[in-house]
C-alpha cells in the first residue's frame, strides 16, 4: 500500500512538472512568434511611425494617410475623422 501511494505521488509530481514545462514552452513560443512578426514586418511604406503611451501604433504613408493598430494587433486600420 505504501509503495502504491509513493508511486501515485511520484506520478502526480511528474504530471505537474510536465504541465509546468508545457506552459513555459507555450509562453516562449508565443513570445518568439511576436518577435518574428515584428522583425519580418515590411515597414517600407511608412514615412512616419509613432507609438502612443497606451501602445497604439500610428503610421503615415507617402500619401499622408494615417493608419493605426492597437497593441498586440497585426492589422492596420485607416484613420478617418
Amino acid at each position: 500500500q505504501k509503495q502504491i501511494e509513493e508511486e501515485k505521488g511520484e506520478e502526480e509530481r511528474i504530471a505537474a512538472e510536465k504541465d509546468s514545462n508545457e506552459r513555459y514552452w507555450d509562453e516562449q513560443f508565443e513570445e518568439e512568434e511576436k518577435r518574428i512578426a515584428t522583425e519580418s514586418e515590411n515597414t517600407s511604406w511608412q514615412v512616419e511611425h509613432r507609438v502612443d503611451d497606451d501602445g497604439t501604433e500610428w503610421a503615415q504613408d507617402e500619401n499622408e494617410v494615417w493608419y493605426f493598430r492597437q497593441e498586440g494587433e497585426s492589422e492596420w486600420g485607416e484613420w478617418t475623422d
